[in-house]
């Protein structure tokens, strides 16, 4: 396949997802979300997950923020 072809098969959803302001490389952050899930569910209080996920993936709390508001936004 080559890349034209996918991109006429994911029309449609990717023009919903760039509306949407979803980038393609938001998907290298979906584990970063699955562990903020994770950290939140077992009681941790928020500053100190964006904290540690934060370092835990080399990036700044102010991103971890974004991501997270990102993530938990309906589309």
């Amino acid at each position: 396949m080559k890349v034209n072809e996918l991109l006429r098969i994911s029309k449609s959803l990717l023009d919903t997802l760039n509306k949407c302001g979803v980038k393609a490389l938001d998907v290298d952050y979906l584990q970063l979300y699955d562990d903020y899930l994770r950290l939140k569910e077992d009681g941790f209080k928020i500053t100190y997950i964006v904290e540690h996920l934060g370092e835990e993936y080399s990036i700044s709390v102010r991103s971890v923020f974004m991501i997270i508001k990102k993530f938990d936004t309906d589309i």
